[in-house]
């Protein structure tokens, strides 16, 4: 099953139920959920990714959890990168991913290195209200859902990815 349909289903079956906390509080699948269409709504505005790349440069909690969520249901490949990096190793992976938009937490924004690619910086705070859900597409099992980075112990690190199933 892709992580997006069994989100929706565990949101259906127990939308008040608190599954993620991080600094900043304690978020129910409804909220989640909220913050998900948030972006895909507001900061999407209802864009296809389809095959694009997004990358993610969030803090552990709900900005992240939201916007690979997002990444997935609007079709992309999500990039997360990892923000213990130094500067020039999330540089690699921009250039090497070649995404079509950036999504930074506000803390975490002068740790981007200087970009032309579109970057947003979400008010996750205020996406956790009532939004609209977005159209979106399930995406299918064999699509490209998620790259992830080697360590480059070798070399430098190289982008591996995986599809939804």
């Amino acid at each position: 099953m892709i992580i997006t349909e069994r989100f929706t289903d565990i949101l259906v079956d127990f939308p008040k139920k608190i599954i993620l906390s991080d600094k900043n509080g304690e978020y129910s699948i409804l909220q989640i959920y909220n913050a998900t269409q948030f972006l895909l709504s507001e900061e999407f505005a209802g864009q296809s990714f389809k095959g694009k790349r997004i990358c993610i440069l969030c803090n552990p909690g709900i900005s992240y959890v939201s916007s690979m969520l997002a990444g997935w249901m609007s079709g992309a490949v999500v990039v997360p990168m990892c923000i213990t990096h130094p500067q020039a190793e999330l540089q690699h992976v921009i250039d090497d991913a070649q995404p079509s938009l950036i999504i930074v937490d506000a803390d975490l924004k002068v740790l981007l290195p200087s970009t032309r690619i579109k970057t947003v910086t979400p008010d996750f705070k205020a996406a956790i209200k009532e939004y609209t859900p977005a159209n979106y597409a399930t995406p299918p099992a064999d699509g490209p859902a998620i790259m992830l980075y080697t360590s480059g112990t070798t070399g430098k690190p190289k982008g591996v990815v995986h599809n939804h199933a």
